[in-house]
């Protein structure tokens, strides 16, 4: 008696039931690869069913059963089994191309050099008035309008592929950094800071101003008991904090103040 997660095979053996159907024969008599769907052929001739109808596709190494031909169906994955089968009512859907012989085929199978038709009529001298040669250009380069001409790209100015500054170079683009930042080791088109200090992010709520840390570890109100602060701005250099107060009794008014609180004052006010 095999447990529930086992496969019983015909002889009495117990497998996992992660070997049945893997075309693979794990059961010495090869139970576990009978009646599965997509398996090789070669593992139905081993098992001796080969005279049973299965049908091997040409590329995708699926087995399939012979009532599966012609269904309109892909089931082999490369139409294998829908090549050369007769045109139902001498029509072909809008994504297969009717050969002479009535025969429906894929269109990308037109002008490949096979002659899936059987009769070579997807293969015809018609086919030379598509098979022109095209160019191409490398990666970084763009092809003109005269469809020969390789030109260099700007990606520097066709787009923003840097978080800095953009260099571009023939064929490609350098991103390069501001003193105190070097490119990420893991990320050529950004660049870190070399400082050891923690980055941080200061904020308004209309009565509040903090300052909290990028990873929301660390919180600081900087001040409080505000009317109604419109907009903020940070002086990196003097490390100091400007705002606009705009319902003060005595009109609005741009304030400043040192990072650590200090040194408050009014930098400009005006009546409104």
């Amino acid at each position: 008696m095999c447990a529930s997660t086992e496969f019983h095979c015909a002889d009495g053996i117990c497998i996992g039931k992660s070997a049945q159907c893997n075309q693979i024969i794990d059961c010495a008599d090869a139970s576990d690869e009978k009646n599965c769907n997509n398996t090789n052929c070669a593992y139905f001739y081993k098992l001796g069913i080969k005279s049973s109808g299965f049908i091997s596709c040409n590329s995708t190494s699926l087995c399939i059963l012979p009532e599966w031909i012609c269904d309109g169906s892909n089931d082999c994955g490369d139409y294998t089994d829908e090549l050369k089968c007769p045109a139902p009512n001498n029509t072909c859907d809008e994504n297969a191309f009717m050969c002479h012989n009535k025969v429906c085929i894929p269109k990308q199978f037109v002008c490949d050099h096979d002659d899936d038709c059987g009769d070579g009529s997807d293969e015809s001298l018609e086919c030379g008035k598509y098979n022109k040669s095209r160019c191409q250009c490398w990666p970084g380069f763009r092809l003109k309008d005269d469809g020969k001409t390789c030109i260099d790209i700007d990606e520097c100015s066709s787009g923003f592929p840097c978080s800095q500054q953009c260099i571009n170079t023939y064929g490609t683009y350098k991103c390069l950094c501001g003193d105190g930042y070097e490119i990420q080791p893991d990320n050529p088109n950004g660049c870190k800071s070399l400082s050891d200090e923690e980055p941080f992010l200061i904020l308004a709520d209309h009565h509040e101003i903090r300052k909290i840390s990028t990873d929301g570890s660390n919180y600081t109100l900087l001040k409080q008991g505000l009317n109604n602060v419109i907009a903020i701005d940070f002086d990196y250099r003097e490390e100091f904090l400007y705002w606009i107060d705009s319902s003060r009794p005595n009109g609005s008014r741009i304030n400043r103040m040192s990072l650590n609180g200090s040194d408050i004052k009014v930098s400009i006010a005006y009546i409104q």
